[in-house]
């Protein structure tokens, strides 16, 4: 069978259904939860349409309800009962099994005990059974709420996956689920699939990369030729490095700079606290999303030193804006392309070396107005949601035609 898809309307008898899996609730407003709004909104085909699955779990309701009133109208809802309560206290009483390994083995045994014992869950997996001709998991949370033994393709997203939920590290995670879904003759879980069979295989590329609406980022003239203002935008814990930037910012020599932190997160009293101490240093705490682009553009360079990660959406957020962007080195291989042109440095990670990246990114001059107008129009050519939504529809309708037996 050519690999070469048939995208009329009347290629199928009935609509090909995408469900997409969430493991809160969409008025969330969270990165993930926007990623599904952006991929529902840019689909440009007549003959797809996506099951939402959400549960009822509601942190802070962010959602524009525009947007949630146009998701709700582009795609068929499910509602998940909100197990998750039930998840936390049994991973809270697993903290003292040691090794660590032993207790990701028993974690991932429960849960599935839970799921299985979740009638309103077992319901909501026959119904993907019997509509959706592939499930799509948004995170990891969402990932360990199905029920593996249901007969559906099942893809998970890597973007989010973090190795200290692993016994040692995302490899070996994504090991154990593809041997537990192999047990369990459903289909691959998360990453290779996508990468050897659909077109994402060049250097640089990602399992499924996220996306940025097109023209939603654009880029300010700078205030001056050179770096003064710094930001970290994303997640406050200390996973994502900001204790090391706190850190590293007490001892770096930029009399003139700033620095801003964006976001919320559990470790946000504490990084108040310890910025509260640093000289020229604020924290603007949640950002509502209308105002995401507006921050950026006060900006010069985002410093991400993050610990790990795979395709944080921040850093293409700051490359459409116009910054420069000093990240880690974990995230190496996935904006090559940027450093190459000399918009990105992989060499914020630990203490001493984003001090040191801090100062070096103070002695460089700022893009110029130009510069930020080409960069912009370079993210977006590659990674705007018009681009990257049909690539995606494309590979998943692919991955299932072509691989409908487990490994």
């Amino acid at each position: 069978m050519s690999d070469a898809l048939d995208r009329s309307p009347a290629s199928s008898a009935r609509r090909w259904r995408i469900g997409l899996v969430t493991a809160t609730s969409v008025r969330n407003g969270a990165g993930t939860d926007n990623w599904i709004l952006n991929l529902v909104r840019s689909n440009p085909y007549p003959d797809v349409a996506f099951t939402v699955f959400e549960s009822r779990w509601i942190d802070r309701e962010r959602m524009d309800p525009a947007d949630y009133a146009e998701l709700r109208a582009k795609a068929r809802f499910v509602v998940l009962p909100d197990h998750w309560r039930l998840r936390r206290r049994t991973l809270a009483a697993l903290a003292w099994v040691r090794p660590k390994a032993a207790r990701f083995f028993l974690r991932e045994l429960l849960q599935r005990a839970i799921v299985r014992g979740t009638v309103g869950l077992r319901r909501a997996w026959r119904t993907a059974g019997s509509e959706v001709d592939v499930l799509y998991f948004i995170d990891n949370l969402s990932a360990e709420a199905v029920d593996p033994t249901i007969r559906v393709p099942l893809v998970g997203s890597s973007h989010n996956l973090s190795p200290t939920e692993g016994p040692a590290s995302p490899t070996a995670r994504r090991l154990v689920f593809r041997w537990l879904f192999r047990r369990f003759q459903a289909m691959h879980y998360l990453a290779e699939p996508l990468r050897l069979r659909t077109g994402f295989e060049r250097p640089g590329d990602f399992v499924i990369p996220p996306g940025i609406p097109a023209g939603r980022f654009r880029p300010a003239a700078p205030v001056s030729t050179e770096c003064r203002r710094f930001l970290y935008l994303a997640h406050l814990e200390a996973g994502k490095g900001i204790f090391d930037l706190l850190d590293a910012w007490e001892g770096a020599n930029v009399p003139e700079a700033t620095l801003t932190v964006a976001g919320t997160g559990s470790a946000e009293p504490s990084v108040r606290r310890r910025a509260a101490a640093l000289p020229r240093v604020r924290v603007l705490g949640a950002v509502p999303s209308n105002d995401v682009p507006s921050v950026y553009a006060a900006h010069d360079v985002l410093v991400f030193p993050t610990r790990f990660d795979t395709f944080p959406v921040v850093v293409l957020e700051a490359l459409a804006s116009g910054l420069r962007v000093r990240t880690s080195p974990v995230l190496r291989g996935i904006f090559d392309r940027f450093e190459a042109s000399g918009h990105l440095r992989y060499d914020a990670g630990g203490i001493a070396a984003t001090r040191r990246a801090i100062e070096e990114a103070y002695r460089s001059p700022a893009l110029t107005e130009a510069e930020r107008r080409e960069l912009n129009a370079r993210v977006e050519a590659e990674y705007a949601w018009n681009v990257v939504a049909p690539r995606m529809i494309d590979a998943l309708r692919r991955l299932v035609r072509t691989d409908s037996a487990p490994p």
